[in-house]
């Protein structure tokens, strides 16, 4: 099932017209709607946008983009962490800056982190993204697979970044290629894989 046709069983099952999630989304005409339904215009360029479709017919970003997991809609709120305090984790109340919430279904362990830096902003227009200040979630009781993003430890510094594996051995990724690629070794630690990046503004909760 593409994009577009989760869009339309989601409107149909919420009972709307193609006209009236236009509106609801501040003024798209129902032609608008119905290309966007039948793979024929490109799809929210505009995360917020993306995000407000998810909202309005009342399920889960995750599934209505991907087709992953459930389309009930999952409400969950996770703690904004300091990087300083990973490798304190589990987390205590006194860590925690403010919580956000996700529709995502996440374990109780899970934590969020503001992405400082830009060694994983992508040069590659196609690619995932984390560019910085966006906001990741991550759940340490996920096991790191390659191709996974990972927040870690090595060589005594916490970093996010790509998991790969190449001839039997992993590597940390950096998506920035200025950054430089580290082989895993023993001393290294995985603190968690990154569930969800979030858009701040429309996911805080205080």
């Amino acid at each position: 099932m593409s994009l577009g046709e989760r869009v339309k069983e989601a409107r149909l099952k919420k009972g709307l017209t193609q006209d009236e999630l236009g509106e609801a989304l501040g003024g798209l005409t129902g032609p608008a709607i119905s290309s966007i339904e039948k793979g024929i215009a490109k799809t929210f360029r505009d995360p917020k946008l993306f995000l407000e479709v998810a909202k309005i017919l009342e399920v889960s970003p995750i599934w209505l983009q991907f087709g992953l997991g459930d389309a009930e809609l999952i409400t969950e709120t996770v703690p904004l962490i300091d990087w300083e305090d990973v490798k304190q984790l589990p987390v205590r109340p006194s860590m925690i800056k403010r919580r956000l919430g996700t529709t995502l279904s996440v374990s109780p362990k899970s934590y969020a982190l503001k992405v400082i830096g830009n060694s994983m902003t992508a040069q590659n227009g196609n690619e995932t993204t984390f560019k910085e200040g966006a906001i990741i979630i991550v759940d340490p009781e996920v096991t790191p697979k390659p191709n996974s993003f990972v927040v870690v430890s090595h060589d005594g510094g916490l970093m996010l970044r790509k998991l790969v594996q190449d001839g039997g051995k992993q590597y940390l990724q950096p998506l920035n290629r200025l950054f430089q690629q580290e082989t895993v070794n023993s001393k290294t630690k995985f603190y968690g894989v990154v569930r969800s990046i979030l858009i701040e503004d429309f996911s805080l909760i205080t």
